[in-house]
C-alpha cells in the first residue's frame, strides 16, 4: 500500500494540533495574595498583545456570533470572498536543514487554486510571515495558516442548511459556525468534497489542506 509521507504528517500534526487546543477544565481563581489589577497594568497588557504574530491573517476576520464587537458585526454586510489577491509564495528556509520545506511550498502554491481569494490571500500571508524562520519548517504550519485563512472567510448563507446536517452528525463536536467557514472559504468545485471529508473526520483544518494534494 503506498502512503503520502506528507499527507500522512500533517495528519499526525493535526491530530497532535487538535490534542493541544482541547479546553482546559475551569478552576476557581487563587485571590489569597493577588493584588487588585490596576488600569496601568491593563494598558501594558494591551500593548503587549498588539504585536502580531506569525501566522495571523492581515485582513479582518469573520468571527462567531455572539462574540464580535459592532465594528465587526457593521463589516459583515461588506464582506466578500472574491476580494483578494493572494501574494506570491516567495518563502525560504533558515538553513540547509528544513524538514517537510518543499511540501510546505506545495500548500501554498495551492491555496490559490482551491481557495477562494479572500481566505487565499490571509493564508498565503500566515506562510510569508513565517518565512525564514524555524517555524517554516514545522508541520503544524499548514495547520495554521489554514486556520488564518479560515478566520478570514466570509460566512455564505447557502452553507447553513449542510452543515447543520454535518454538526448533528458529528454530535455537535464540531460547530455549525465552523463547518460554514470552511465551506465558504473554498471554491465551488471543491465544496462537496470538503463537506464529505468533515461529515466523514468531523474535522476541519485537516479535510481543507487535503484538498492541497488532489
Amino acid at each position: 500500500m503506498h502512503v503520502d509521507r506528507s499527507r500522512f504528517l500533517f495528519l499526525t500534526a493535526s491530530l497532535a494540533a487538535a490534542a493541544c487546543n482541547q479546553p482546559r477544565p475551569a478552576t476557581g481563581p487563587d485571590t489569597g495574595d493577588a493584588e487588585p489589577a490596576r488600569s496601568g497594568d491593563r494598558s501594558s497588557d494591551s500593548a503587549e498583545q498588539g504585536e502580531p504574530e506569525p501566522g495571523d491573517p492581515a485582513v479582518w476576520l469573520e468571527i462567531e456570533p455572539g462574540t464580535e464587537d459592532g465594528q465587526a458585526a457593521t463589516k459583515g454586510a461588506d464582506c466578500d470572498n472574491s476580494a483578494g489577491r493572494p501574494g506570491g509564495c516567495t518563502l525560504s528556509p533558515p538553513g540547509s536543514h528544513c524538514e517537510s520545506f518543499q511540501s510546505t511550498m506545495q500548500v501554498c502554491d495551492s491555496f490559490s487554486r482551491f481557495m477562494q481569494p479572500r481566505a487565499a490571500e490571509a493564508a498565503v500571508a500566515c506562510l510569508q510571515a513565517a518565512s525564514g524562520t524555524r517555524q517554516i519548517c514545522d508541520l503544524r504550519i499548514w495547520d495554521q495558516c489554514t486556520s488564518a485563512g479560515l478566520q478570514a472567510t466570509c460566512i455564505e448563507a447557502e452553507t447553513q442548511s449542510k452543515c447543520n446536517v454535518i454538526s448533528d452528525t458529528c454530535g455537535g463536536s464540531l460547530s455549525r459556525f465552523t463547518c460554514q467557514q470552511a465551506l465558504s472559504a473554498v471554491q465551488p468545485q471543491h465544496i462537496r468534497r470538503l463537506a464529505n471529508c468533515v461529515e466523514e473526520h468531523c474535522e476541519v483544518s485537516f479535510c481543507v489542506t487535503d484538498l492541497s494534494w488532489i
